[in-house]
C-alpha cells in the first residue's frame, strides 16, 4: 500500500508480498514466525479473501511486528482521517472493529484489547471462520461498497430509515434474537438501545407528572422483576417495567437492595450505552429528583405471600427492623398505606395439595397426567 509517510494519499502501512515471505522462509530458523506463516498459507487465504494482507502500520495505531489487515478497511479509514471524506453530516459512528483473535499478553495485543484489521495488528493465528466474520461485518461491507462506487458518503452517514426501526420493534415484540441466524452486529445492539431508551424517556415523564404510583414486584430464580402503574391528576394512566435485576441472594435485605437498583437504574438516562453508543453516556446522568418524586408517590406495593416478600415490604415501609443498618436510616418507601398480597400461589397450593392426601384421586391423576378440572370434564 502506501509508504510508511503520513502526507502518502496510501495508508501508511509497510506490505510484505507473498514471493517476499516464502524467500525468508527459506532462509528463517525460528519456530514462530509470522512472515513464515504467511508464506505457508498466504497463497491460500488470498484466494478466499482478496482484501487479506499482511504487513506493519506505521502510524501510531500500529503495532510494532508485523499482522494480518484489511486493505478496504485501511484505506477507508485512512481516507476518513485525512479528511477526504467530509459532509455537513459529520462523521459517523462507525462500527467498532473485530475483537482481538490474539492470546491476552501477545505481541498483537499490546497496543489495545482491540486488534483491528484496519491496523494490521490482527495476529495470523487464527481460524478462517474469524476471516469471514471481518467480511460479512457492516463496517467491511461500507468501506468496500464505497471504494467500489456502490454507495455514496451520504448513504453511509445516514441514520437508520423508520422502517428499519418500526421492524427492529415488531421482533422485539415477537420476542425475537439479535442474533436473527448469525452474530449480534453492534448496529442491531444500538437499534434496540435506542428504542428501549426512547420508552424509558416516556416512562420518566409519566412518573415525573404522576401523583401517585403502584409497585408490583416478583421473584423467580434470583431475578426480580418490578412493574409500575402510576396516574396523574387528570386520572392519565400509565403502565410500564421499571426493571429487572438479578440478585445476590433471597433475603428480604437482598429484595430490598435489588429494588433500589432498580429505580436508580430507571431514573438514570442513557444508562449503559452499547458499544457505539459510548460518546453519549456524559450526555445523560442520574435524576436525583426523579428518584426522590418516586419514592415520594408510592402508595401501594403489591408482592407475593412469601415471607422475605412480606418482611421486605414493611422493611421499605419502615415497620420492621433490616439486619442491614444503612436500610434504617431511611425508609426507602415511607408513603405506602396498603400492601397487596397476590394469592396466586396460595391457590395454586390449595388446588394441589390436598389431593395428595387421596390415594385414589393422586394415583389417577399420576397416570392421566392432567388436572382435577380436566378428569371431570
Amino acid at each position: 500500500m502506501g509508504k510508511c509517510v503520513a502526507s502518502s494519499s496510501l495508508p501508511p502501512v509497510r506490505l510484505w508480498g507473498h514471493r517476499r515471505a516464502v524467500d525468508h522462509a527459506k532462509r528463517c530458523d525460528a519456530k514462530k514466525c509470522s512472515k513464515c506463516l504467511w508464506a505457508k498459507k498466504g497463497r491460500q487465504w488470498r484466494l478466499k479473501f482478496p482484501w487479506l494482507r499482511f504487513g506493519r502500520s506505521c502510524g501510531p495505531a500500529g503495532g510494532s511486528s508485523f499482522g494480518l489487515g484489511c486493505s478496504a478497511c485501511a484505506m477507508f479509514q485512512h481516507m476518513r482521517s485525512t479528511g477526504a471524506l467530509s459532509t455537513s453530516l459529520g462523521r459517523r459512528p462507525l462500527a467498532t472493529p473485530c475483537r482481538c483473535f490474539g492470546r491476552k499478553g501477545s505481541s498483537s495485543d499490546s497496543i489495545s484489547d482491540k486488534a483491528e484489521f484496519e491496523n494490521f495488528t490482527v495476529a495470523l493465528r487464527l481460524k478462517t471462520w474469524q476471516l469471514q466474520r471481518h467480511q460479512q461485518s457492516q463496517k467491511h461491507r461500507d468501506a468496500v461498497n464505497f471504494l467500489q462506487g456502490h454507495v455514496n458518503e451520504e448513504d453511509l452517514l445516514t441514520a437508520p430509515s423508520a422502517q428499519e426501526f418500526g421492524s427492529m420493534l415488531s421482533n422485539m415484540q415477537k420476542g425475537h434474537s439479535m442474533r436473527d441466524g448469525g452474530s449480534a452486529s453492534d448496529r442491531t445492539s444500538f437499534m434496540q438501545w435506542c428504542l428501549s431508551e426512547s420508552l424509558l424517556d416516556i416512562w420518566r415523564q409519566k412518573m415525573a407528572k404522576a401523583t401517585t404510583a403502584c409497585f408490583i414486584r416478583d421473584e423467580r430464580k434470583g431475578k426480580l422483576l418490578i412493574r409500575f402503574r402510576s396516574a396523574d391528576e387528570t386520572l392519565d394512566l400509565c403502565s410500564g417495567v421499571l426493571g429487572q435485576i438479578r440478585m445476590k441472594g433471597g433475603s428480604a435485605e437482598d429484595i430490598v437492595a435489588a429494588t433500589a437498583k432498580a429505580l436508580k437504574i430507571f431514573c438514570t438516562r442513557l444508562f449503559l450505552p452499547p458499544r457505539m453508543g459510548k460518546a453519549l453516556a456524559p450526555q445523560g446522568g442520574f435524576d436525583r429528583d426523579l428518584f426522590r418524586h418516586v419514592r415520594k408517590i408510592t402508595n401501594i406495593l403489591t408482592t407475593d405471600c412469601h415471607p422475605a416478600e412480606l418482611l421486605a415490604s414493611n422493611i421499605m415501609r419502615g415497620h420492621r427492623a433490616s439486619a442491614d443498618p444503612a436500610q434504617n436510616l431511611d425508609p426507602f418507601l415511607p408513603n405506602i398505606v396498603l400492601v397487596g398480597r397476590d394469592s396466586a400461589h396460595a391457590s395454586t397450593r390449595l388446588v394441589k395439595r390436598p389431593w395428595a392426601c387421596v390415594p385414589c384421586i393422586q394415583v389417577g391423576i399420576a397416570a392421566n397426567k392432567c388436572s382435577v378440572v380436566v378428569l371431570k370434564n
